[in-house]
């Protein structure tokens, strides 16, 4: 599912993109979505951005990948759930450091609601899952 609408802005130190939770989704959730789920904003945020870095170096982007969250070390939820039906602003901020042993990426980012008030703050690790790699 993808939650993202936008990209707002884009540099080599960060990326900030439009999230957008619709109340069919909310629905899904149980009615409401939980702050903890800004995690996976965040997370579709960095791939936008190291999909972004990569075509800027003249590298493919990394269009049939997928991630899978491998767990995160800081997450502070502001609130109890997330705004439904509202832009969110969400911001990923680059460590400098492209894929790392074993295809891992960390990275930290930030959820905002649309008059700029934190919701969630965090870092996580994610692996990168290249499909044409792990052919067995």
């Amino acid at each position: 599912m993808l939650l993202l609408r936008s990209v707002l802005s884009h540099d080599a130190g960060q990326t900030c993109c439009e999230g957008w939770l619709d109340a069919g989704f909310a629905r899904s959730c149980g009615g409401e979505v939980s702050a903890a789920f800004g995690l996976e904003l965040i997370a579709q945020s960095a791939a936008v951005h190291h999909n972004l870095r990569q075509r800027a170096t003249g590298h493919e982007p990394v269009a049939a990948s997928r991630g899978l969250l491998l767990g995160s070390r800081r997450l502070d939820l502001r609130s109890r759930v997330l705004p439904v039906s509202e832009a969110l602003r969400v911001t990923v901020f680059d460590h400098g450091q492209g894929p790392g042993a074993g295809g891992m990426i960390r990275f930290e980012g930030r959820v905002e609601d649309s008059t700029g008030n934190p919701l969630v703050a965090g870092d996580a690790t994610v692996l990168e899952w290249r499909p044409d790699e792990h052919r067995a």
